[in-house]
């Protein structure tokens, strides 16, 4: 895709970047907050741009965590030179179907 140029940039672009880029504890979804709102969520999504650069895999190399505002990533199989480093983007809970349409 082409990258954005300043006069492509709108709400609604923005909440798409977000939407596909940000992570929050416990699988909270800016879908959830999206819902929530005009309410305040007792939850925010953060960028963390390093771990931006993982894609999704439903079977994942690595797990993350959060400590306070701090996201951490440990490995959950092991991981060699070369190997693309994953991240479940869902809960690994839901079944298929569930998935499939969190993905969407």
């Amino acid at each position: 895709s082409s990258p954005l140029i300043e006069k492509d940039i709108n709400d609604d672009n923005l909440r798409q970047i977000i939407r596909r880029n940000a992570f929050g504890p416990d699988f909270v979804t800016y879908s959830t907050i999206a819902r929530n709102l005009p309410k305040r969520p007792h939850r925010v999504l953060g960028l963390y741009p390093l771990s931006d650069m993982m894609n999704h895999d439903c079977h994942p190399n690595t797990v993350r965590v959060f400590v306070g505002e701090y996201m951490v990533v440990h490995c959950a199989s092991d991981i060699t030179k070369g190997d693309e480093i994953t991240t479940s983007y869902v809960p690994p809970t839901f079944s298929y179907p569930q998935r499939q349409a969190s993905l969407q």
